[in-house]
């Protein structure tokens, strides 16, 4: 089970910063859906109240949770401590507070910087070709080998 600290999250991806909270919010949430297969199930908490949550999120299997009156940190650490297998449970926070409690409990973590390469990969440049040596046969390898020559003769 993964549990995503929603927030704490969203605030640390910079390719969200500008867009509407809702839409900043609806981006991450299919993001964090086309990476399901990894996790059996998968929650997202957000603070506070918020209208009905969109179905797609549902039929892909995520529950996007807002917490109401709790806050989301104490949402996220009722669902580890009252687990049975906390040791199955992944939480995505930089909360240091959320982090020693799952710590504490036998649960995984995975920062918000992590998520964010595992959602939004760096694409790595792609090195230039290297430049081919000439073999002494080439039009170029033999005109090198002459430049050679005169060097060696001076």
């Amino acid at each position: 089970m993964l549990i995503v600290d929603g927030y704490n999250l969203l605030h640390q991806l910079p390719r969200l910063k500008g867009k509407k909270i809702d839409r900043a919010r609806d981006i991450m949430v299919r993001k964090l859906g086309e990476k399901r297969r990894t996790f059996q199930e998968m929650i997202v908490v957000f603070d506070g109240e918020e209208g009905p949550v969109p179905a797609r999120f549902r039929e892909k299997g995520i529950k996007v949770i807002f917490s109401g009156e709790e806050s989301a940190d104490d949402y996220i650490k009722r669902q580890v401590k009252r687990s049975k297998t906390p040791h199955k449970i992944t939480v995505v926070t930089d909360d240091r507070e959320i982090r020693d409690f799952v710590k504490l409990h036998g649960s995984k973590l995975l920062s918000t910087k992590e998520m964010k390469e595992i959602l939004f990969p760096e694409k790595t440049p792609v090195p230039p070709p290297a430049e081919e040596k000439p073999s002494p046969s080439s039009e170029k390898g033999r005109k090198i080998n002459a430049e050679l020559r005169k060097v060696w003769r001076a």
